[in-house]
Parts: structure tokens; sequence; C-alpha cells
């Protein structure tokens, strides 16, 4: 055999063997096939709509979430805010206090001092 019948013989099994999964589909499926290749694009169709819409309330709660946590950083920031002017003023009180503490304890001094000279005469 030539090199060209080699190929044409090799060729023609191809075909058949092509023929022959064809032949046992279609009776298998029969006249079924183009109902379920039907049936198929319309569920590659559904699916299709359903992912658009899934991707569309992921973005719209994506964005909700993302105001949400917004707005849960600007009320952390005002509260820290305020708790940091709480601690100043309560700092600027006891600093106060201890002044008051420092100038007592001064006078009780002076007071102590002018009792022990009236003691020693």
């Amino acid at each position: 055999m030539s090199k060209t019948n080699l190929a044409e013989a090799s060729a023609e099994p191809a075909m058949s063997e092509s023929e022959r999964l064809k032949a046992v589909r279609d009776l298998i499926f029969g006249e079924n096939m183009a109902e379920y290749q039907k049936e198929f694009s319309l569920l590659r169709e559904q699916i299709a709509e359903h992912q658009i819409i899934a991707q569309e309330k992921l973005a719209s709660e994506s964005a909700a979430l993302s105001e949400k946590l917004d707005a849960l950083e600007y009320s952390f920031d005002q509260s820290l805010k305020k708790f940091k002017q709480e601690v100043v003023q309560h700092v600027d009180r006891l600093e106060g206090v201890s002044a008051e503490i420092v100038e007592n304890r001064q006078e009780v001094g002076r007071a102590l001092a002018q009792i022990a000279e009236v003691l020693q005469k």
C-alpha cells in the first residue's frame, strides 16, 4: 500500500467510528436530542441570568456594607474624641486637686512650724 492509500484507509475508520458514535447517540436519545439541546440551552440562559442577578445583588450588598462600615468608623471616631476630651478634663481636675493638696500641705507645714515655735518658748 502506498502512503496515500494508507492515509485514506486510516481516515475511513475514523469517519466510520464517528458515524457509529452518532448512530448510537441517535439510538439512545433519538428524537429527544434536539429537545435536550433546547433544555440545556434554556438552563444555560437561566444560569447566566441568575449569575447577573447575583452579581448585582452582591454589588448592592457590598455598597450597603461599605456605607455601614463608614458610619461605624465615624461613630467610633466621635466616641473616641469624646472619651479623649473627658480624660483630659479628668486629668485637669486631678491636677487642680493635686495643686490644692500641695498648698494644703504647705499650710499644714507652716502651721506645724508655728506650733513648734510656740512649744519651744
